[in-house]
């Protein structure tokens, strides 16, 4: 449902953070890897908010 929300247009960079990496930083769901996107679009991050 959040990948629906997503638009280019809202999106102002992304991170990649791979396996161990990401496990060892948001535990063992993030073990096959996490993206990680930042905006400002102040509607989207409470939209995402209230899904997750």
């Amino acid at each position: 449902m959040v990948l629906k929300l997503i638009n280019l247009n809202n999106i102002e960079d992304f991170y990649i953070i791979k396996q161990a990496e990401a496990a060892a930083l948001f535990g063992e769901q993030a073990k096959c890897g996490v993206l990680i996107l930042k905006t400002k679009n102040k509607q989207l991050i409470k939209k995402v908010k209230q899904i997750l």
